[in-house]
């Protein structure tokens, strides 16, 4: 009788630590998927914001173009096409 409650009470505690490591894979891969989601969300908002400034400088630039006139309006022009082809690259 003894020996079959030592066995029980081996199984029990086994039957703990499968459940525990379970619930540790589970949180783990919960974990994970929460992570890639805002990896995921982070970088639409980047490439979001990156399309909203190449709009904003493309903007700037025309209506520049249009009002500077000469060489300073050339090196204005020439600053912002440079900064649109930066973004491009980012």
């Amino acid at each position: 009788m003894f020996e079959m409650i030592e066995t029980i009470d081996q199984w029990w505690e086994k039957y703990q630590k499968d459940m525990e490591k379970c619930l540790t894979r589970s949180l783990g891969i919960a974990l994970k998927s929460e992570k890639g989601l805002k990896i995921r969300t982070t970088n639409q908002s980047g490439k979001n914001e990156t399309n909203r400034a190449k709009r904003t400088i493309s903007s700037a630039g025309t209506g520049l173009k249009e009002t500077l006139k000469g060489q300073f309006g050339n090196k204005v022009s020439l600053a912002l096409d440079e900064q649109e082809k930066a973004l491009d690259k980012g």
